[in-house]
């Protein structure tokens, strides 16, 4: 998360309310993903939703599942997360989530 973080260009003081503001994660969500140890890696739709969020390349989402030892598979469901983080680029979160739940799997955050 350093990363993403120094990428964001925000203050170290308001990081957290951006990160929260611009994936969706709650507070409790976003903590358990900070305060982690170094071996913690986020499940598959914290991931999605950080790169969604973000709105950054599939191949940057594959190469953050690649770190923790994982892939962006080809299940039904993770074809509907490479839908989300391609054809819906440069879309917010909602519209994301509302595509995710009209196929049956649920929101990526609460919105």
């Amino acid at each position: 998360m350093k990363t993403i973080f120094d990428i964001m260009g925000e203050p170290k003081h308001k990081r957290a309310a951006k990160f929260m503001e611009i994936t969706g994660l709650t507070t409790k969500q976003y903590y358990e993903m900070k305060d982690a140890a170094p071996e913690y890696f986020p499940n598959d739709r914290r991931v999605v939703v950080t790169c969604a969020a973000f709105d950054l390349d599939i191949s940057v989402c594959e190469m953050l599942f690649a770190a923790g030892n994982r892939k962006l598979g080809y299940t039904e469901e993770h074809w509907a997360f490479r839908d989300v983080l391609t054809k819906f680029r440069g879309q917010d979160i909602r519209k994301r989530n509302a595509y995710l739940a009209s196929l049956g799997y649920g929101k990526l955050t609460d919105d």
